[in-house]
């Protein structure tokens, strides 16, 4: 019986408008053909952007000190790069005099002074200083608390902002693709994720043909994909009016003898006389189906007998 075989192609990188040429064997009966796609995203350049978190103002009319509420610093997310971060904390005068404000601080989620501001100076009645605070890329997603202290109690107000700037690429996707050759198409809908497989599609009967054919694709979206096709096939052979059997080695090999007319015949220079002139299938030395057994031919040089499975 013949043995079935899968040939798999190469990952192609195709983009659209770009062309895929494949040359089958010859003498073969294909099966269905199977075709899938890659996700190739394409990304934008750098985009600058910001991110503001808020805690919000805590007051007391008569206070020496005064926290903000908590302020948990904006994250940074995988697909962002981290440019800068600072929080500000905010000293506001609810008061209707001037006072004098001696500490503007940063704490840690534990209310513990860890950056130590110094002083803002005298306040107006009802106006607002600040301090800011450099941070780095470690303190995004962490939670502080400003601090204000005053020499006397008095009405006063502490609030902290913090602003991360970074920026980001925008990802455009593979989208719909599609391959078509002799005429007939396969696609997929999309999008394809960056670096993901779509399943395997079966392409429609007779895309790819026995012998030379060119697979024109498109695709939209980031215009790129990665490409692959499979298909089963087996491998003609000569039909059998009979056969002949060596001996070797302690084993027994069997030859088939075909038809010269056969179209299956790889070679027709081996002839024997069998009741009419006859062919003994032979192939290269380097074909999967060949035995090991040898025949020296002054045309082709040494060839082998096809095996008989």
């Amino acid at each position: 019986m013949p043995v079935t075989e899968t040939y798999t192609s190469s990952e192609y990188s195709i983009s659209n408008g770009s062309t895929t040429a494949h040359t089958t064997l010859s003498d073969i009966t294909m099966g269905d053909v199977f075709v899938r796609w890659k996700g190739v995203s394409a990304w934008s350049s750098p985009i600058a952007a910001t991110r503001t978190a808020y805690g919000t103002e805590q007051t007391c009319s008569s206070c020496s000190s005064i926290y903000s509420s908590a302020c948990v610093h904006p994250p940074l997310n995988p697909a962002e790069t981290f440019v800068s971060l600072s929080c500000k904390v905010n000293v506001h005068n609810t008061s209707g005099a001037v006072w004098y404000c001696s500490q503007c601080n940063r704490c840690n989620a534990a209310k513990t002074v860890i950056d130590f501001g110094g002083a803002i100076g005298n306040i107006d009645a009802g106006d607002t200083e600040y301090i800011t605070f450099p941070l780095t890329s470690s303190d995004c997603g962490t939670t502080n608390y400003g601090k204000a202290v005053i020499v006397s109690s008095s009405s006063v107000g502490c609030s902290m902002e913090s602003t991360l700037s970074y920026t980001y690429r925008e990802e455009t996707k593979t989208g719909a693709t599609s391959c078509t050759c002799n005429a007939q198409t396969a696609s997929n809908a999309g999008p394809i994720s960056d670096g993901y497989w779509t399943s395997w599609i079966a392409a429609p009967t007779g895309f790819i043909v026995e012998g030379a054919n060119t697979i024109s694709h498109t695709v939209a979206g980031s215009g790129s994909a990665k490409f692959q096709f499979k298909y089963d096939y087996i491998r003609n052979v000569p039909t059998a009016t009979g056969y002949l059997k060596f001996r070797g080695k302690g084993q027994t090999y069997s030859v088939r003898i075909a038809d010269p007319a056969d179209s299956s015949l790889d070679y027709t220079c081996v002839r024997i006389y069998d009741d009419a002139i006859r062919c003994l299938d032979v192939v290269a030395t380097t074909d999967p189906e060949a035995s090991p057994l040898r025949i020296y031919t002054s045309k082709h040089g040494t060839l082998a007998f096809r095996k008989v499975v």
